[in-house]
């Protein structure tokens, strides 16, 4: 992952765009599924089991078949949030919202279906 490569992810019901801003510290931009069209900001935990309990790999191992665990802000405190079973990501490298100036133009290669490096 790179700053600025957006993350779709498609779970069994939902769609999630997770729009990377600091790699090294897995922190982007959230939207989509449970947490509304109003992006948020959030940290990429990784993946967990499919019961949703225990991580099942770094956050660079994001794949289908297990679920995204991920941190927001919420208030005083942190609210989780765990998707539903992932079944399928895609990889939009150097994707930038609207919101914010491209600094490589805008340019995105999809790569779906991979295993997140």
């Amino acid at each position: 992952m790179s700053a600025a490569d957006e993350i779709v992810i498609r779970t069994e019901n939902s769609e999630y765009h997770f729009e990377v801003v600091d790699p090294a510290e897995r922190q982007g931009v959230l939207s989509g599924g449970s947490v509304g069209e109003q992006p948020q900001e959030a940290v990429l935990i990784g993946p967990v089991a499919e019961s949703g309990e225990n991580p099942v790999g770094p956050a660079v191992a994001l794949r289908t078949h297990a679920r995204a665990l991920f941190f927001m802000n919420a208030g005083k405190g942190l609210r989780r949030l765990v998707t539903s079973v992932v079944t399928k990501l895609t990889h939009l490298r150097g994707r930038l919202s609207a919101s914010r100036p491209s600094k490589t133009g805008g340019h995105s290669k999809p790569t779906p279906n991979a295993r997140l490096r």
